[in-house]
């Protein structure tokens, strides 16, 4: 069954989705600074990058889509804006309303 969803439904579930990670990063925050075991590489992490166990945040961001209805998996960038292309839309056309609805 596929659901048609207007640009401001759209808007509004990534506005809860933004939200969402947020909360996500504060609690990885919180949890890297309460246990920030010794790195034993030479390897230094990127700057504003918090590890995390890939399986736990795959598990949680599962639960979070499935709370947006988003049943299916992410797709890569290059077929988004392929398909974007073929249904009409600019490029940024989406991106430049969501900024849009931010700033009001």
């Amino acid at each position: 069954m596929e659901q048609v969803l207007s640009l401001q439904q759209l808007t509004d579930k990534l506005l809860r989705l933004e939200s969402e990670i947020e909360l996500i990063r504060r609690a990885l925050l919180e949890h890297s600074q309460q246990n920030t075991p010794a790195l034993t590489s030479t390897v230094k992490p990127m700057p504003g990058f918090r590890w995390a166990d890939k399986q736990t945040l795959q598990r949680e961001m599962n639960a979070f889509r499935a709370s947006l209805s988003i049943r299916t998996e992410p797709i890569e960038i290059e077929d988004l804006q392929r398909r974007m292309g073929e249904a009409g839309f600019a490029p940024n056309e989406l991106s430049q309303s969501i900024i849009e609805a931010r700033e009001k």
